[in-house]
């Protein structure tokens, strides 16, 4: 049997996928970081997909909602500001103009050593929210410290 966390110099692969359904409140669309990922300790994120399942939708409000992809402390490592109405279903979300076909897990996403959490974060340059869609988030991870964890 292998250790769930360290078996010699091998460290088991280990898969998790959460899916965020947007509603517009604190955490879940309004302006601030929405979690993808909880991270505890130190991991490599081996492959890294976050994909749209249901159009990402705005209330009425003024100016324009967008949202960056990156880790607690460095927001937009992963992706630059994308308006939230171009992000749609099907859409895999890796750079500021998603695309539904034939996508390659770009390199920053492949083998990414972190400790922070995984974040969207909405800004606006108004009053305007992401009030609606849902998000898709999986990956492949390995602990590289004791106890870590993706949840």
């Amino acid at each position: 049997m292998v250790n769930s966390q360290v078996s010699g110099l091998y460290v088991e692969d280990r898969y998790f996928q959460r899916i965020v359904t947007l509603d517009g409140t604190a955490g879940l669309g309004a302006v601030g970081a929405i979690t993808l990922l909880n991270i505890a300790g130190t991991v490599q994120l081996d492959a890294l997909i976050v994909r749209c399942l249901s159009d990402l939708t705005v209330n009425g409000g003024t100016g324009t909602a967008s949202l960056e992809l990156g880790f607690t402390g460095n927001t937009a490592y992963l992706s630059a500001i994308a308006a939230a109405t171009v992000i749609d279903t099907g859409e895999f979300w890796t750079t500021a103009t998603p695309t539904a076909v034939n996508v390659s897990v770009p390199g920053a996403w492949r083998e990414l050593y972190t400790g922070a959490n995984l974040i969207a974060t909405v800004s606006s340059t108004g009053t305007q929210v992401v009030n609606g869609g849902v998000i898709l988030c999986s990956t492949w991870w390995r602990p590289m410290s004791l106890g870590a964890n993706v949840f």
